[in-house]
């Protein structure tokens, strides 16, 4: 199910980006980050007006955001 993003989400979308952080070569960001910065991101992108959505499966959080870039 494609869904609005709650900040609750906070927590598995940072393990999923860290995974991506630590394991690829697909983001420029080496730094892990913390529940907290990804607090802080999903609320300036809501702020902006944009949608920050995700995909859960399984009630299991599964994947991504929409962002301005």
């Amino acid at each position: 199910m494609i869904r609005n993003v709650k900040m609750s989400d906070a927590k598995n979308i940072t393990e999923i980006y860290n995974y991506y952080i630590e394991n690829t070569v697909i983001t420029f960001q080496t730094d892990l980050l913390s529940v907290e910065e990804t607090e802080k991101k999903i609320e300036e992108i809501l702020l902006k007006g944009f949608p920050y959505i995700v995909y859960e499966e399984k009630k299991e959080l599964e994947d991504n955001y929409t962002k301005n870039l």
